[in-house]
């Protein structure tokens, strides 16, 4: 973003935080997804979630976890799968590499933590296919850790509402935009108003948005300015209508 960075009461009062995290965490209540991963606080469920939700749309992933799942119930069955078996599973999700890569995730689990997901970020991310978002979602949601989940979609959204937009050709490597995220995020309810976040994003603040059955449009900058239009996203983003 250049120059000093913007903290979060810069870009927005704290009476316009408290409103913002009020009516999305109300929106969402009401809108929110529900999906079986969303279900449960189990750290393994929740990784493997997290790494077929890669740049995949949501409801192609809901129709294989419960099959994966089946098959792999614990990171000591998937350490044990040949690439082969895991690629046949999720061949409907297409990215091969990142099927190939699952059995390799269970041995790392199984070796170096004894079959647990660790609670550590450092330790996450050294797991295969784990980057910042999948660590943090863990971290989040299995943990209940306080830490940004920063998408495509939480993106456009704050570029849209409160004019937070990254520079940076990928947007989601931009570390100034994970640390507003992180001071955004509520004391309390942290989970939900991520998952809210990314919902909202989802289903109204898409690419071409649905202003009004948003519940921020009073006090979106964009909508009030007449300027929604589509944020320029990179490659992969542009095609990740995962969540």
């Amino acid at each position: 973003m250049g120059g000093k960075r913007a903290e979060v009461g810069d870009l927005i009062p704290e009476n316009t935080q408290q409103w913002l995290r009020r009516r999305v965490l109300a929106w969402f209540r009401t809108n929110g997804r529900d999906f079986p991963w969303r279900e449960t606080d189990d750290p393994y469920r929740v990784l493997i979630a997290e790494l077929l939700l890669q740049r995949t749309r949501a409801d192609l992933v809901e129709r294989l976890y419960d099959r994966f799942l089946a098959a792999y119930p614990s990171p000591h069955a998937l350490a044990k799968a040949e690439p082969a078996e895991t690629e046949a599973l999720l061949g409907p999700l297409g990215f091969l590499h990142r099927s190939r890569r699952l059995p390799a995730l269970g041995r790392a689990l199984v070796d170096r933590h004894g079959g647990d997901v660790p609670r550590s970020k450092s330790a996450l991310l050294a797991l295969p296919g784990v980057g910042e978002y999948v660590a943090n979602a863990v971290l989040t949601i299995a943990f209940g850790r306080r830490m940004p989940l920063v998408d495509p979609n939480v993106i456009r959204l704050l570029g849209r509402v409160i004019g937070h937009a990254s520079t940076r050709a990928r947007p989601r490597d931009d570390a100034a935009l994970w640390e507003f995220v992180a001071h955004l995020l509520p004391r309390r309810g942290a989970r939900e108003f991520s998952l809210a976040l990314v919902d909202l994003g989802a289903l109204v603040c898409r690419r071409r948005p649905r202003c009004f059955e948003c519940p921020l449009r009073s006090r979106c900058e964009a909508f009030l300015s007449g300027t929604v239009t589509p944020l320029p996203l990179d490659r992969a983003e542009m095609r990740t209508a995962k969540r």
